[in-house]
C-alpha cells in the first residue's frame, strides 16, 4: 500500500523559554483524513522537512520503515 506523507507543525518552548516551530511528518492512508502515524519535532528548518517528506512520497516509503528513516535523518 502506498502512503501519503505530509508536513506536521508543532510549537515547543525551548530552553530559552521562547516558542519555536518544529516540523515533523504525518502518514496517511490514501483517501483518509486522519493520520495513522505522526512524528513531531524532527526538524527546525521547514525546507529540510519538506525535502524529506517529498523524498518519502517519491520513493513510496512503506510505513514499516518510517521510524528507521527518521532515526537515520536525526543521527546524520
Amino acid at each position: 500500500m502506498n502512503y501519503i506523507y505530509k508536513l506536521n507543525l508543532a510549537t515547543v518552548v525551548g530552553e530559552d523559554e521562547v516558542l519555536h516551530t518544529t516540523y515533523g511528518i504525518e502518514a496517511y492512508q490514501p483517501g483518509e483524513n486522519s493520520p495513522i502515524r505522526t512524528i513531531s519535532g524532527i526538524f527546525m528548518d521547514r525546507g529540510e522537512a519538506e525535502r524529506f517528506i517529498r523524498a518519502c512520497n517519491l520513493l513510496a516509503l512503506d510505513i514499516d520503515h518510517l521510524d528507521d528513516v527518521v532515526c537515520d535523518v536525526i543521527n546524520a
